[in-house]
Protein backbone atom coordinates (compact mmCIF):
# COMPACT_ATOMS: atom_id res chain seq x y z
CA UNK A 1 0.00 0.00 0.00
CA UNK A 2 1.25 3.27 -0.87
CA UNK A 3 2.42 5.31 1.84
CA UNK A 4 2.81 8.72 1.73
CA UNK A 5 4.26 11.06 4.64
CA UNK A 6 4.45 15.03 4.91
CA UNK A 7 6.15 16.91 7.15
CA UNK A 8 5.94 20.66 7.06
CA UNK A 9 8.50 22.57 9.38
CA UNK A 10 9.29 26.90 8.97
CA UNK A 11 12.48 27.63 9.07
CA UNK A 12 12.97 30.05 12.39
CA UNK A 13 13.71 33.93 10.85
CA UNK A 14 12.39 33.56 7.45
CA UNK A 15 9.40 34.92 7.53
CA UNK A 16 7.34 36.76 4.74
CA UNK A 17 8.37 40.47 4.56
CA UNK A 18 5.72 43.01 5.20
CA UNK A 19 3.39 43.51 1.50
CA UNK A 20 5.06 40.29 0.19
CA UNK A 21 2.01 39.60 -2.97
CA UNK A 22 2.01 35.61 -3.01
CA UNK A 23 1.31 32.96 -0.72
CA UNK A 24 1.25 29.43 -0.65
CA UNK A 25 -0.58 26.97 0.82
CA UNK A 26 -0.40 23.00 0.26
CA UNK A 27 -3.41 21.03 -1.22
CA UNK A 28 -5.10 20.63 1.99
CA UNK A 29 -5.43 24.28 2.45
CA UNK A 30 -2.83 24.79 5.18
CA UNK A 31 -0.52 27.87 4.90
CA UNK A 32 2.65 27.78 3.89
CA UNK A 33 5.45 30.70 5.13
CA UNK A 34 8.13 31.82 3.37
CA UNK A 35 10.73 29.34 3.06
CA UNK A 36 8.60 26.36 4.52
CA UNK A 37 10.65 23.11 4.25
CA UNK A 38 8.19 20.18 3.27
CA UNK A 39 9.61 16.50 3.83
CA UNK A 40 8.11 14.46 1.63
CA UNK A 41 8.45 10.43 1.69
CA UNK A 42 7.97 7.24 -0.24
CA UNK A 43 7.90 3.50 0.40
CA UNK A 44 9.98 1.28 -2.07
CA UNK A 45 8.22 -0.03 -4.93
CA UNK A 46 6.87 3.68 -6.15
CA UNK A 47 8.42 5.16 -8.92
CA UNK A 48 7.72 9.21 -8.03
CA UNK A 49 6.88 11.55 -5.46
CA UNK A 50 4.70 14.36 -6.45
CA UNK A 51 4.64 17.82 -4.58
CA UNK A 52 1.25 20.41 -5.23
CA UNK A 53 1.36 23.83 -4.19
CA UNK A 54 -1.41 26.20 -4.80
CA UNK A 55 0.12 30.00 -5.40
CA UNK A 56 -2.54 33.09 -4.14
CA UNK A 57 -1.50 36.57 -5.17
CA UNK A 58 -2.79 38.87 -2.39
CA UNK A 59 -2.14 42.10 -4.08
CA UNK A 60 -4.51 44.56 -5.54
CA UNK A 61 -3.11 43.73 -9.27
CA UNK A 62 -2.75 41.02 -11.50
CA UNK A 63 0.56 39.42 -11.61
CA UNK A 64 2.51 37.31 -13.83
CA UNK A 65 3.95 34.86 -12.15
CA UNK A 66 7.08 32.61 -13.11
CA UNK A 67 8.18 29.75 -10.81
CA UNK A 68 11.64 28.96 -10.65
CA UNK A 69 13.50 25.29 -9.62
CA UNK A 70 16.86 25.08 -7.64
CA UNK A 71 18.23 21.89 -6.75
CA UNK A 72 20.24 22.17 -3.49
CA UNK A 73 21.34 18.34 -2.96
CA UNK A 74 20.44 15.83 -5.33
CA UNK A 75 20.45 11.72 -5.11
CA UNK A 76 23.02 10.20 -7.44
CA UNK A 77 20.35 8.52 -10.09
CA UNK A 78 17.50 10.30 -8.90
CA UNK A 79 15.73 12.85 -11.73
CA UNK A 80 13.00 15.53 -11.05
CA UNK A 81 11.06 18.26 -13.20
CA UNK A 82 8.04 20.70 -12.55
CA UNK A 83 4.90 21.60 -14.16
CA UNK A 84 3.87 25.50 -14.11
CA UNK A 85 1.42 26.33 -17.61
CA UNK A 86 2.53 22.94 -18.77
CA UNK A 87 5.33 20.56 -17.72
CA UNK A 88 8.85 20.67 -18.48
CA UNK A 89 11.85 18.19 -19.24
CA UNK A 90 14.81 18.04 -16.00
CA UNK A 91 16.77 20.72 -17.58
CA UNK A 92 14.31 23.33 -17.57
CA UNK A 93 14.95 25.63 -13.88
CA UNK A 94 12.70 28.70 -14.88
CA UNK A 95 9.54 28.41 -16.11
CA UNK A 96 9.63 30.71 -20.16
CA UNK A 97 6.18 31.20 -19.88
CA UNK A 98 4.46 33.26 -16.80
CA UNK A 99 1.30 32.38 -15.45
CA UNK A 100 -1.29 35.36 -14.79
CA UNK A 101 -3.21 35.03 -11.35
CA UNK A 102 -5.76 38.00 -10.87
CA UNK A 103 -5.97 40.06 -8.12
CA UNK A 104 -6.81 38.52 -5.08
CA UNK A 105 -6.98 34.90 -6.65
CA UNK A 106 -5.30 31.88 -6.22
CA UNK A 107 -4.02 28.80 -8.87
CA UNK A 108 -4.65 25.45 -7.53
CA UNK A 109 -4.10 23.50 -10.24
CA UNK A 110 -1.00 24.48 -12.65
CA UNK A 111 2.30 23.58 -9.75
CA UNK A 112 3.23 19.79 -9.51
CA UNK A 113 7.03 19.19 -8.69
CA UNK A 114 7.88 15.75 -9.51
CA UNK A 115 10.82 13.58 -8.52
CA UNK A 116 12.19 10.20 -9.37
CA UNK A 117 13.30 8.64 -7.39
CA UNK A 118 14.77 5.68 -9.74
CA UNK A 119 15.22 3.16 -6.70
CA UNK A 120 17.94 5.78 -5.49
CA UNK A 121 17.70 5.17 -1.63
CA UNK A 122 17.94 8.67 0.03
CA UNK A 123 16.60 12.28 0.26
CA UNK A 124 17.21 15.12 -2.02
CA UNK A 125 16.94 19.15 -1.45
CA UNK A 126 15.07 21.03 -4.05
CA UNK A 127 13.20 24.19 -3.87
CA UNK A 128 10.66 26.10 -5.60
CA UNK A 129 10.21 29.87 -5.88
CA UNK A 130 7.60 31.79 -7.02
CA UNK A 131 8.10 35.51 -8.51
CA UNK A 132 6.33 38.16 -10.18
CA UNK A 133 7.60 38.46 -13.43
CA UNK A 134 7.87 42.53 -13.33
CA UNK A 135 8.97 42.37 -9.66
CA UNK A 136 12.01 39.20 -8.62
CA UNK A 137 11.87 40.74 -5.16
CA UNK A 138 8.23 39.86 -4.91
CA UNK A 139 8.58 36.10 -4.04
CA UNK A 140 7.89 33.41 -2.17
CA UNK A 141 9.58 29.86 -1.89
CA UNK A 142 9.27 26.43 -0.58
CA UNK A 143 11.80 23.58 0.02
CA UNK A 144 11.06 20.15 -0.59
CA UNK A 145 13.14 17.39 1.03
CA UNK A 146 12.01 14.37 -1.07
CA UNK A 147 12.86 11.27 1.30
CA UNK A 148 13.00 7.71 -0.89
CA UNK A 149 13.14 4.31 1.49
CA UNK A 150 15.14 6.25 4.95
CA UNK A 151 15.13 4.76 8.07
CA UNK A 152 14.53 8.30 9.46
CA UNK A 153 12.75 11.32 7.75
CA UNK A 154 15.04 14.04 7.67
CA UNK A 155 14.53 17.43 9.42
CA UNK A 156 16.31 20.52 8.68
CA UNK A 157 18.37 21.06 11.96
CA UNK A 158 19.43 24.70 13.21
CA UNK A 159 23.15 25.93 12.44
CA UNK A 160 24.42 26.40 16.20
CA UNK A 161 23.02 22.38 16.42
CA UNK A 162 25.21 21.60 13.20
CA UNK A 163 27.95 23.60 15.18
CA UNK A 164 27.83 26.83 13.86
CA UNK A 165 27.05 30.06 14.83
CA UNK A 166 24.42 33.40 13.77
CA UNK A 167 25.61 35.69 11.40
CA UNK A 168 27.00 39.14 13.57
CA UNK A 169 26.85 41.30 12.76
CA UNK A 170 23.61 40.51 11.12
CA UNK A 171 22.53 42.80 9.46
CA UNK A 172 25.73 43.89 8.16
CA UNK A 173 27.12 46.36 5.82
CA UNK A 174 31.04 44.88 5.11
CA UNK A 175 31.28 42.09 6.63
CA UNK A 176 29.84 39.21 8.86
CA UNK A 177 31.56 36.55 10.67
CA UNK A 178 30.63 32.56 11.71
CA UNK A 179 32.09 30.65 14.77
CA UNK A 180 32.09 27.11 14.01
CA UNK A 181 33.07 24.08 15.29
CA UNK A 182 31.39 20.83 13.10
CA UNK A 183 31.48 17.19 13.11
CA UNK A 184 33.81 14.90 11.56
CA UNK A 185 32.92 15.50 7.72
CA UNK A 186 34.64 15.01 4.44
CA UNK A 187 33.76 18.17 2.67
CA UNK A 188 31.86 21.63 3.77
CA UNK A 189 30.94 25.01 2.65
CA UNK A 190 28.62 27.82 3.05
CA UNK A 191 26.58 29.02 0.72
CA UNK A 192 25.16 32.96 0.27
CA UNK A 193 22.25 32.67 -1.97
CA UNK A 194 19.97 35.62 -3.10
CA UNK A 195 15.74 35.23 -3.22
CA UNK A 196 15.58 33.21 -6.01
CA UNK A 197 17.91 30.97 -4.44
CA UNK A 198 20.56 31.62 -7.18
CA UNK A 199 24.02 31.01 -5.58
CA UNK A 200 26.03 34.05 -5.14
CA UNK A 201 28.98 32.97 -2.94
CA UNK A 202 30.30 29.32 -2.05
CA UNK A 203 32.65 29.45 0.78
CA UNK A 204 34.59 26.37 1.53
CA UNK A 205 35.38 25.25 4.87
CA UNK A 206 38.90 23.46 5.23
CA UNK A 207 39.40 23.00 9.13
CA UNK A 208 36.83 21.14 11.39
CA UNK A 209 36.58 24.50 13.80
CA UNK A 210 37.52 27.93 13.36
CA UNK A 211 36.04 31.53 12.29
CA UNK A 212 34.74 32.80 9.16
CA UNK A 213 35.16 36.24 7.82
CA UNK A 214 33.25 37.29 5.02
CA UNK A 215 33.47 40.20 2.95
CA UNK A 216 30.03 41.48 1.43
CA UNK A 217 30.93 44.75 -0.02
CA UNK A 218 30.58 43.79 -3.79
CA UNK A 219 26.84 42.62 -2.89
CA UNK A 220 24.00 45.11 -2.96
CA UNK A 221 21.90 45.93 0.11
CA UNK A 222 18.64 43.62 0.66
CA UNK A 223 17.83 39.97 1.83
CA UNK A 224 19.83 36.77 1.21
CA UNK A 225 20.28 33.32 2.40
CA UNK A 226 23.04 31.47 3.73
CA UNK A 227 23.13 27.57 4.01
CA UNK A 228 25.55 25.22 5.49
CA UNK A 229 26.52 22.36 3.34
CA UNK A 230 28.08 19.10 5.29
CA UNK A 231 29.24 16.32 2.83
CA UNK A 232 26.70 17.64 0.46
CA UNK A 233 24.11 18.05 2.55
CA UNK A 234 22.05 21.16 2.79
CA UNK A 235 22.15 21.21 6.84
CA UNK A 236 20.30 24.37 7.44
CA UNK A 237 19.22 28.09 6.05
CA UNK A 238 18.89 31.25 7.42
CA UNK A 239 18.22 34.76 6.54
CA UNK A 240 21.29 37.70 5.99
CA UNK A 241 20.40 41.12 5.70
CA UNK A 242 22.93 43.92 4.00
CA UNK A 243 22.56 47.15 5.01
CA UNK A 244 24.59 49.99 4.52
Amino acid sequence: MKKLILLTLAMAGLGLAQGQSLQLFRADGATITNNTVVVLAEEPGHTEILSYFDVKNNSGANLNVLCKKTEFNLITGSTNSFCWTQCYPPFTYVSPTPITINAGQADTISFVGEYYSNGNTGTSRISYTFFDQANANDSIRVIVDYAYNVTALPEPGSLASMGLSSAYPNPASAQTSFNYDLPTFRSARLSIMNLLGSELRRIPIENRKGRLNIDLRDLTEGVYFYTLYLDGQASATHKLVIKR
